[in-house]
């Protein structure tokens, strides 16, 4: 072995000097066995400890990693503008006023053979993206800027579609920690919908913002045989109450079913869905018709999925835009279902034969005190099926839902 090389690394200047000796060997190609192969080998074994104690894994600083990098191999600021995007860009980040995007990440690990874990903060952070097909600047950046669902990264001062990536690889983090596959919104949006898968995937993630504490906090579990006649009943008898959905929403709960509401995302379409988080049935609504007969008929409707179709191994959410003329014969149940919940068949016979006589208002006032129903829910209800949405405009039109929970 060279005798001017050290047999321990003690500072950056020996460092500096095996390194030397490193790249003499390697224009030399020794062969193995010889003793400049076996020098390069203990070298080689040497600068890495001596890396691994100056930069432990746990502890390093990205930008740290960087100059250290750049000081070895003799770069300065403009040669990193390949890897970073501009003058400006190196600067901000090497001052630290810029965090690192992925895409930056990627190319000063390719290009300067920094290890991706000397670059990363957060050791759970999983560069996977490679493979994936995934556009991230489809992302609905106004609603997510608008709904403050992001801030560590619109704090930063940088335009937050710079971190459309991290922050779509930080959405399906959150959406795989509940095990709930991307892929089946795919499988579960009805026909006909033209949804925005991207839109959906961050109205999902949001969703899960507003509940996750709420779940990791409950110390029961969901039984679905508790769903007797003596809970729907119940149910029911909120419909006519002024405060009626954050009655049921508090019952509901007592059941350790959730019911949340996040606002409509643009070209979503959506009503309603209803999924499993930690075993726990989700109802999400988003309120995008704000009347109470509406809400009456999408809580039931998601409630039937519950009841009958959610608890099923198989099926893991149901995504539902109510609007959509479908066919398939789980969703034409739910409806049915959510029918029947509020008015059952026999009921509804009477009233509508009672309506076909006298459609006043004063008639329909006297149904609703009668029976225990919500006149927007009677007129809603009558209203389509008679395929006259001018009769009863005003009933349902002023019975509105979407400020009880304006503050959730």
């Amino acid at each position: 072995m060279n005798n001017n090389i050290p047999k321990i690394i003690k500072n950056d200047e020996e460092h500096e000097k095996v390194l030397c000796r490193i790249e003499e060997l390697i224009n030399i190609s020794p062969q193995l066995g010889t003793k400049e192969s076996d020098e390069l080998e203990l070298l080689a074994f040497l600068v890495s400890k001596y890396e691994e104690e100056k930069y432990p894994k746990e502890n390093v600083d990205p930008i740290e990693a960087i100059k250290f990098r750049m000081e070895q191999g003799g770069l300065n600021q403009r040669d990193l503008i390949p890897l970073i995007g501009s003058r400006v860009k190196v600067s901000e980040v090497l001052n630290k006023k810029r965090p690192l995007t992925l895409k930056m990440i990627r190319a000063l690990n390719k290009h300067l053979e920094i290890p991706l874990e000397s670059l990363i903060n957060e050791p759970d952070i999983k560069i996977t993206m490679e493979e994936s097909k995934f556009e991230w600047n489809k992302l609905p950046f106004i609603e997510i800027t608008k709904r403050n669902l992001f801030p560590e990264f619109e704090k930063t001062g940088v335009n937050i579609k710079e971190f459309a990536e991290e922050i779509g690889c930080e959405i399906l983090k959150k959406l795989n920690q509940y095990n709930l596959d991307t892929a089946y919104y795919k499988q579960n949006i009805r026909k006909g919908s033209e949804i925005d898968y991207y839109s959906l995937l961050v109205w999902k993630y949001a969703i899960i913002l507003k509940i996750e504490a709420k779940i990791k906090s409950k110390k029961t579990n969901f039984d679905i045989n508790k769903l007797d006649d003596n809970f729907f009943n119940k149910i029911k008898s909120f419909n006519n109450l002024k405060y009626g959905p954050l009655e049921v929403q508090k019952y509901l709960e007592d059941y350790n079913i959730f019911l949340i509401t996040q606002n409509h995302f643009k070209r979503t379409h959506l009503d309603g869905a209803c999924f499993k988080l930690n075993g726990f049935p989700i109802i999400a609504m988003t309120l995008r018709y704000n009347r109470i007969d509406n809400f009456w008929f999408v809580l039931m409707h998601e409630i039937g999925h519950i009841k009958n179709d959610l608890c099923k191994d198989e099926i893991d959410e149901f995504i539902d835009d109510l609007d959509v003329n479908d066919n398939n014969a789980i969703e034409v149940k739910a409806d049915k279902f959510a029918l029947n919940s509020l008015i059952n068949d026999e009921l509804w016979q009477e009233i509508k034969e009672n309506l076909d006589i006298d459609r006043s208002f004063y008639n329909l006032s006297n149904l609703s005190k009668k029976y225990n129903i919500n006149e927007a829910i009677i007129a809603g209800r009558y209203r389509k099926e008679i395929n006259n949405f001018k009769i009863f405009s005003r009933i349902v039109t002023d019975n509105k839902v979407r400020h009880l929970f304006e503050n959730q």
